[in-house]
């Protein structure tokens, strides 16, 4: 009988830290999104995930603060000077977008990237061709940098080890340059750190 209310009490044990394991990873993954801080249960997190929740909830604001979409959203104060330039650079994309209807509105530093077919592109500004490596990884043969998809659309560069982190609706961000790769829509690209636009046809 002893050993029968001990499996009884065990098995009761084990049953709550799953169900509890399981609370865990729900909350973890909803905090990673960094888009519902009201439902995330930070008490519940250790400290290095405090650290990823925090990183994702700046990653997330910023995205809000680039799209222009939800100005109101936008914490500004949470920004770092690098943001804030990113998103002076993208406020005024935007401003000169809707004000010539449609167009590049006078950006001067572009770069032309081509299609050579298989998913092959080269980039006629500077003559780096950079060759589909299957499965998502690319590898530009002048430089040897390689980029390896990591899944979910983020990336990383193999040769300088920077982490590049898909932002949704087509922008990335480089993680370890703070780089923020906005997409412009028709395949263009511009890079909100340095203002420069890269076209694709």
């Amino acid at each position: 009988m002893k050993i029968l209310l001990i499996l009884i009490f065990t098995f009761a044990g084990l049953s709550a830290q799953v169900a509890l394991g399981q609370d865990y990873e729900k909350n973890l993954r909803t905090c990673l999104t960094g888009k519902y801080k009201s439902l995330c249960k930070e008490h519940l997190l250790t400290d290095a995930q405090r650290v990823q929740v925090r990183n994702a909830q700046i990653a997330e604001n910023l995205k809000t603060c680039l799209t222009g979409k939800y100005e109101s959203l936008c914490k500004e104060n949470n920004l770092t000077s690098l943001q804030r330039k990113q998103l002076k650079i993208a406020r005024a994309e935007i401003s000169k977008r809707k004000q010539s209807g449609s167009g590049l509105g006078g950006i001067s530093r572009s770069t032309t990237l081509m299609s050579m077919g298989g998913g092959d592109k080269m980039n006629l500004t500077t003559g780096e061709y950079i060759m589909n490596m299957g499965g998502g990884d690319q590898m530009n043969l002048s430089t040897g940098e390689y980029i390896m998809s990591m899944g979910g659309g983020d990336q990383m560069n193999l040769s300088t080890g920077d982490y590049i982190m898909d932002m949704g609706g087509g922008d990335k961000m480089n993680l370890g340059t703070g780089d923020y790769i906005m997409n412009m829509g028709g395949g263009d690209m511009m890079n909100l750190s340095t203002g420069e636009y890269l076209i694709t046809y």
